[in-house]
């Protein structure tokens, strides 16, 4: 298992990335498959290298590069862990929320009135056709996943 692991990344010098070059997920992670079981490339490179992921923990990068799996680039962190870690190297992108994005096809009211005819019976998809999403952003809104800030 281990080399037909090593055989998809391209090794590099000791500080550089290894880049995973086998399959990926939609997250841009790799993907590789032990046992039946689809694990991220990078914890399988930390867990050849320096063993299980201790309970609780995460596999990090240092260098931020989720195809990476060079063993001297993986740490295992907690999530609060990895999220400082992400804070403190200005990694998230803060997204504006609601009409404040520039990318918004609703807005607030709309998203009132959404809630308001979907109590009232009216199916997603039908809402979607009239506001100019689709089904799944009416489902999202009303399951609280988007929007949360409209009261």
């Amino acid at each position: 298992m281990s080399e037909r692991f090593w055989a998809k990344v391209a090794h590099a010098g000791p500080d550089d990335c290894w880049f995973w070059c086998g399959s990926r997920s939609s997250n841009k992670y790799g993907n590789f498959t032990v046992e039946g079981k689809t694990k991220q490339a990078h914890v399988v490179a930390y867990e050849l290298t320096y063993g299980p992921v201790p309970e609780g923990k995460e596999v990090c990068h240092s260098c931020d590069v989720e195809l990476c799996c060079n063993p001297a680039h993986l740490w295992a962190g907690t999530h609060k862990q990895n999220m400082q870690d992400m804070m403190a190297k200005n990694r998230r992108k803060n997204q504006p929320r609601g009409e404040q994005n520039k990318a918004a096809v609703l807005n607030a009211w709309a998203v009132r009135l959404i809630r308001y005819f979907y109590g009232l019976g009216f199916k997603s998809e039908f809402l979607g056709l009239v506001f100019g999403v689709s089904g799944s952003t009416v489902r999202r809104i009303m399951a609280g996943e988007t929007w949360q800030h409209v009261a």
